[in-house]
Order: structure tokens, then sequence, then C-alpha cells
């Protein structure tokens, strides 16, 4: 169904094709990509090295379980 009256109607058939190198191209998708690697690089840090710093620096045991 059209949203607007000059939409065209809907095709029947196979969707046109992925548009990739335009999306490639394009600032925002690099804008994700970063974001999504610095957060998860950060957060694997942060898990790792919090059982050190909890043991060493805190003088805190992990529970046994």
């Amino acid at each position: 169904m059209p949203l607007a009256a000059n939409e065209p109607r809907e095709r029947k058939g196979r969707p046109p094709p992925t548009p990739w190198a335009r999306l490639l191209r394009h600032p925002a998708l690099w804008a994700i990509v970063v974001n999504n690697f610095t957060f998860h690089y950060a957060f694997y840090v942060v898990m790792n090295w919090l059982p050190t710093y909890f043991d060493k620096a805190r003088r805190r045991r992990r529970l046994e379980g």
C-alpha cells in the first residue's frame, strides 16, 4: 500500500537488488561500524580486566562457585 498518492503501487515479484556499493560509501554506515567496534573492544577489555583489578587492587576474591 503506498503511503502517499504519488508513490508507485506495490510491485509483484522480486524486490530490487540491494545497492551495496552505495551503502558502503555512506559515512553513516562507517560511523556505525567504528562505534560498534570501539564499544565492543572497550567492553571486552573492561570485562577481562575487571577480575584482575578486583583481585590485585581491591584485594577481593572472586566468588567460588
